[in-house]
């Protein structure tokens, strides 16, 4: 019961500090210019309106982007578009609405470092804590949610942790089920966000995996057998975004061809 009641705290910390986050923001009634506002504040809106009309997602500029119906949506997931969308049919507010979907961001990014920290630090819910609170707090982290306002990155950096955590977990702790499983679920939930993150863990990833390779050859087969299935795992998980990208670079060949 103690540990529960632990971890049921840690969670309404993680709601206050998520709330905090964007409270002075809120109460200013004002979304600030940064870089790309603009433009994704368009995708926010289609999200919502798509929504609205009864429908789940739209790969073009229906109502946003002057309604020329750009296929936006193909080159930019859109799956986390969709929280957006859902808090602003509730709360109708765009403001609120806005700042509400950037704090559901901070939550979630809160619970899935502090579960990467528990794996790292073997079960310390003390360092868990200190280091999901010190990374959803970093310079970085604030300058993607309101400097730049990338909502695809800033989704996509919720994930980043449990990638790697994954790939620790195999090379690391030879828990290759469970580094697997978590691997190619972190790398597929960064796809569904921002595909040049996803892109950058991989190149990352296969980068540390090939000096590993240099300063320890044991358990190699283990461990490429779970990066494999990691792979492939990966794949079907974003079957959503991967279709739609190769039959976009498909399509695109093809009119190179014929020109």
């Amino acid at each position: 019961m103690k540990k529960y009641i632990q971890y049921i705290g840690i969670i309404g910390l993680f709601a206050i500090i998520s709330y905090l986050y964007v409270w002075s923001f809120i109460r200013t009634g004002i979304i600030y210019v940064s870089s790309d506002r603009i433009f994704h504040l368009e995708r926010l809106e289609e999200a919502y309106r798509t929504l609205r009309s009864g429908h789940l997602l739209s790969y073009i500029s229906t109502y946003s982007a002057a309604r020329v119906g750009i296929a936006t949506g193909q080159g930019y997931p859109s799956i986390n578009l969709i929280i957006y969308g859902l808090i602003r049919l509730i709360l109708v507010k765009p403001v609120v609405s806005y700042y509400s979907y950037i704090m559901v961001e901070q939550f979630l990014g809160l619970i899935v470092a502090f579960y990467a920290g528990w794996i790292f630090f073997k079960g310390s819910k003390k360092n868990a804590l200190i280091f999901a609170v010190i990374l959803r707090t970093s310079t970085y982290i604030m300058y993607n949610d309101f400097g730049r306002a990338d909502i695809g990155e800033s989704w996509a950096l919720i994930f980043v942790p449990l990638a790697l955590i994954g790939y620790y977990l195999i090379t690391a702790r030879r828990d290759y089920t469970r580094g697997a499983l978590i691997l190619s679920l972190g790398l597929s939930l960064e796809l569904y966000s921002h595909i040049l993150s996803a892109v950058i863990t991989i190149l990352f990833l296969m980068g540390v995996y090939g000096f590993h390779l240099l300063s320890d050859r044991k358990n190699i087969i283990a461990e490429l057998k779970s990066l494999i299935i990691s792979e492939i795992l990966f794949v079907l998980e974003s079957l959503i975004i991967l279709v739609p990208l190769i039959k976009r670079a498909y399509c695109n060949s093809w009119f190179v061809t014929m020109e």
